[in-house]
């Protein structure tokens, strides 16, 4: 299927009513129709708080559960939230620009990473005035020049790859009533008996973690039980 030229399309997500969305670089959100094969509708991406100088790279997007739409744009702030019923744009800063987001099922709360800021963080839905939905955003330091990309939800547990802290680490997710903090349970890092090279996304199946290595071209599993890595070559070179 065709986008418009220029579009330079990123992030896309298919929701439940057949829409399929997509970010573009040319501060484009787009919504194309999957049972009439053709774009329903194209929303340039600003709000009255925020008005972009130069084109937004939009970068990820992820569809909570009240169906709003958030997308996140590469290299700069802020954080965007899209209301599909009243076609609405509102901005979020953040301490950086979010790089990958991805949604927890059990609570509706987003957990996003900053890949130049360092930090994780978690995107938590309030109820505010008129019985309005905004949100609560935190976010946690994870290591000076580490540079967090990918993430990945197991359970109670966070797993980020650090794409230069060269590491890939799990966080236990603490729950205290409204309040939400993380502390470190495992790494797998240079200093290890395993090289891990320039992590840039993950992926965890029981005890097989599963990564991208942007340094190395290679896509490697790292076996819980036995501490060995596996890499499987993407390049001849």
């Amino acid at each position: 299927y065709d986008l418009p030229v220029g579009s330079l399309p990123n992030g896309i997500i298919a929701d439940k009513k057949g829409f399929v969305w997509i970010v573009g670089s040319d501060s484009n959100l787009y919504k194309f129709d999957s049972r009439l094969d053709k774009m329903d509708s194209v929303y340039f991406i600003s709000d009255k708080e925020f008005k972009p100088k130069g084109s937004i790279m939009g970068w990820a997007i992820i569809q909570d559960k009240d169906e709003m739409i958030l997308l996140s744009q590469s290299g700069s702030k802020p954080l965007w939230r899209f209301d599909s019923i009243n076609e609405k744009f509102t901005s979020y800063l953040t301490s950086a620009a979010p790089f990958q987001m991805k949604l927890d099922e059990k609570n509706g709360n987003i957990w996003f990473t900053t890949l130049g800021g360092n930090t994780i963080g978690v995107i938590q839905k309030i109820i505010g005035f008129n019985s309005e939905i905004d949100y609560k955003i935190t976010e946690f330091e994870v290591g000076n020049d580490s540079f967090p990309s990918g993430l990945f939800l197991e359970n109670d547990n966070i797993w980020v790859a650090q794409v230069v802290g060269n590491k890939l680490l799990r966080f236990k997710i603490v729950n205290d009533r409204d309040m939400i903090s993380i502390e470190k349970t495992f790494e797998i890092s240079n200093d290890s008996k395993t090289d891990v090279h320039s992590p840039t996304d993950i992926f965890v199946a029981g005890n097989e973690v599963w990564f991208a290595e942007h340094g190395t071209s290679t896509i490697s599993q790292y076996n819980l039980d036995t501490n060995q890595v596996k890499r499987f070559p993407t390049s001849a070179n």
